[in-house]
């Protein structure tokens, strides 16, 4: 999520008054940060998360008790309510990347993405129950007896892959509880960081504008690189 990249035309940034500049509209999710559609949107998605957990420990993702072709309709619900889930946590953290991204100093955008982060650390831990349970299968042969399966047969045989090159599920769940305090921590302290640098650059000259030098955010001029 943190590694989109927008291509900017130099010349065209450069000659654009920040007025017209594009803007994203976010209001087509919520209406706000502060708004109690969002409060209630941003809670129910963190609760389904420690739902799907449940429906993990139900059907035995993960465990001992067999894998994913043991039972196809238990098969069916995870994958329907996993796929849902990670919908919702993408549209929900999209979000807020939009408002983190424009304006690091928004205190209340950078708490939910830290709350929103930190909630991810289960879902990082369900993912490599997923693989451990998907790869326990022969996917080929699941493929076959469900339609769910065969439309997501890529991942499925990406998942198995992945089950052979993991740690015992103690050492997985360690890892995954590092992450915040580490890669993802240093990607967004450079990010916060970097978004408040500001430098100044020579901008070419438009027909509409006459150049010159201008003070602008490190983020737009990475922007300009492109």
């Amino acid at each position: 999520m943190s590694n989109r990249v927008v291509a900017f035309d130099a010349a065209a940034t450069a000659a654009a008054p920040r007025a017209d500049l594009p803007r994203w509209d976010l209001s087509t999710v919520y209406p706000g940060l502060d708004s109690s559609a969002f409060a209630a949107g941003f809670a129910a998605t963190l609760s389904r998360i420690d739902d799907l957990v449940a429906l993990f420990d139900e059907e035995g993702v993960g465990s001992e008790r067999g894998s994913a072709a043991a039972d196809l309709d238990g098969f069916e619900r995870v994958l329907a309510a996993f796929n849902a889930l990670l919908d919702e946590v993408e549209t929900l953290e999209s979000y807020l990347y939009a408002f983190v991204t424009t304006d690091s100093r928004d205190e209340t955008a950078q708490a939910r993405m830290g709350a929103l982060q930190a909630k991810k650390v289960v879902l990082s831990k369900l993912h490599r129950r997923w693989d451990a349970w998907v790869g326990a299968a022969d996917v080929e042969a699941l493929a076959r007896r469900s339609e769910s399966a065969a439309a997501h047969l890529y991942q499925l045989r990406r998942s198995r892959t992945s089950a052979v090159h993991q740690m015992p599920r103690d050492q997985e769940d360690l890892a995954a509880e590092l992450g915040p305090a580490g890669g993802v921590a240093w990607e967004k302290l450079y990010d916060t960081v970097t978004s408040q640098i500001e430098v100044e650059v020579d901008l070419p000259a438009t027909e509409d504008d006459p150049g010159g030098r201008q003070r602008l955010p490190m983020s737009e001029v990475r922007n300009l690189a492109w």
